[in-house]
């Protein structure tokens, strides 16, 4: 259920900041970026270190 959770409000900040770049986002990159999150938090990381991880890795990832 928290997994659930973080997915929604993960992929919703992930569109949103997309939305907000004027680019179109990567196929992919919102799935991507939020199984990260989940996982990271699922090993004790804080959402915003998770954020941070992830966000990095999938800059690197996608060529962002």
């Amino acid at each position: 259920m928290e997994d659930d959770l973080i997915m929604h409000y993960c992929t919703n900040a992930v569109n949103a900041e997309v939305a907000l770049s004027g680019k179109p986002a990567p196929a992919g990159l919102a799935t991507y970026t939020c199984r990260c999150v989940v996982n990271q938090v699922n090993q004790r990381v804080s959402i915003s270190n998770a954020k941070t991880i992830c966000k990095q890795q999938a800059a690197t990832k996608y060529g962002l």
